[in-house]
């Protein structure tokens, strides 16, 4: 006896000589049968899912002809019209749209087809979708992502155009405020960026987070192409973040010199400061980026200029160890007893301290005075000793000896 039969016999009361009821029989075996073709459906269905994703156009159109439902979703909810979609299969994607599937169907996460090809790149599919009905406004509820934005983060230029041509608007902006623009720009998709700007994309949208614009995105991944197309497209080099950085900042910050040379030869300004007091030549003192800091001295960035505990560039290199700055910095003058408000350190105390014996030595040799007192009582000489750096402690007794 079969399975189900014996199934049917221990579930179901027998009469007197123990054979099932003829009527609840039937109903079962009807049951049974509407079963089956739900899951023999359900199989089809996953297969034109599969079949869909491989692009196997002849597997697509038998299995549409069995009766699968072309607009079946799988367990993430990604339907055939997706599958396709995603791999660029436009003959799967013209049987599936003859065969009546939603162009704008969702899968669980609220992406549609038409996503799904413009993050792969597949142009001509964007084009047959929007000719369909697909709409390139629709937007991921979680992250607010339109269309073009995931064109434009995987650098598909032609994808991104075909998108301007059927009215994407360039200028949307996702829950956290990026643009495709912006996007583009942090990733380096240069030809991306020249598309967009092109359409009139805006150059100066800040995100929504700490407020960078394109140009500031580029600026810190160190993409020089997209950088000098957003100042040639009318970026403003001199906008603010959150955190009050500009983009000659976050170049500067990130030792990208021949950005941070860009933006001063298109008239960035070396002398804003961010809302801890930190200006370009600060963070190319920290950073030790010494032709950075010559070109910020040239394009009239002031030397002895202080951050918010007072501190200058010149204490920020000599802290660092960075002899080169140093000496640039002091050759244009910058105050080399200047101390900070914090702790009233001065560049050789801050040297000392930090064990930097060449650049305790450099700032010797440039007239620092070794008698300075810090706000506790220390000079250079004591805090060389609390840091048991014996050699500097040696070059400052020597100093002191002939001075």
């Amino acid at each position: 006896m079969r399975a189900w039969r014996r199934a049917i016999v221990v579930y179901y009361p027998t009469n007197a000589v123990g054979n099932v009821n003829a009527k609840l029989f039937v109903h079962i075996l009807r049951s049974v049968a509407v079963m089956a073709a739900t899951a023999g459906m359900l199989v089809a269905s996953e297969a034109l899912i599969q079949a869909s994703r491989d692009g196997d156009a002849a597997a697509t159109r038998s299995i549409l002809t069995e009766g699968a439902d072309p607009n079946h979703r799988g367990p993430s909810g990604i339907n055939p019209l997706m599958a396709a979609a995603l791999g660029g299969h436009a003959d799967v994607i013209q049987l599936l749209l003859d065969s009546g599937v939603d162009v704008n169907a969702t899968d669980n996460d609220g992406a549609t087809a038409l996503m799904a090809a413009a993050e792969g790149g597949h142009a001509d599919v964007v084009r047959l979708l929007v000719s369909k009905g697909a709409d390139s406004e629709l937007r991921v509820p979680k992250i607010g992502w339109a269309v073009l934005m995931w064109a434009a983060l995987n650098g598909h230029a032609d994808t991104v155009a075909a998108l301007i041509d059927v009215g994407a608007d360039v200028n949307v902006q996702g829950n956290a405020g990026k643009t495709p623009l912006s996007l583009a720009a942090q990733q380096g998709h240069a030809e991306v960026v020249r598309r967009l700007l092109a359409a009139q994309a805006k150059t100066d949208t800040p995100d929504g987070k700490i407020g960078w614009t394109p140009l500031m995105h580029a600026a810190r991944e160190g993409h020089e192409d997209v950088a000098q197309l957003l100042v040639e497209g009318g970026a403003n080099v001199n906008a603010q973040g959150h955190g009050g950085w500009t983009a000659l900042m976050t170049a500067t910050k990130a030792d990208h010199t021949a950005i941070a040379k860009l933006l001063l030869a298109a008239d960035a300004d070396p002398n804003l400061a961010g809302k801890d007091g930190w200006t370009a030549l600060i963070l190319a003192a920290i950073a030790g980026n010494t032709p950075i800091a010559e070109a910020l001295l040239a394009h009239g960035a002031e030397v002895d200029q202080r951050d918010g505990e007072g501190a200058t560039a010149l204490l920020a290199a000599a802290e660092n160890g960075h002899q080169a700055v140093v000496r640039t910095l002091v050759e244009h003058g910058a105050d080399i007893n200047g101390k900070d408000k914090r702790i009233g350190w001065t560049p050789l105390m801050a040297a000392s301290l930090r064990g930097h014996l060449e650049t305790v030595k450099s700032l010797l040799a440039r007239g620092a005075d070794i008698n300075e007192h810090d706000g506790g009582g220390k000079s250079a000489l004591d805090l060389a000793r609390m840091g048991r750096h014996v050699e500097i402690q040696q070059a400052l007794e020597a100093a002191a000896e002939n001075r």
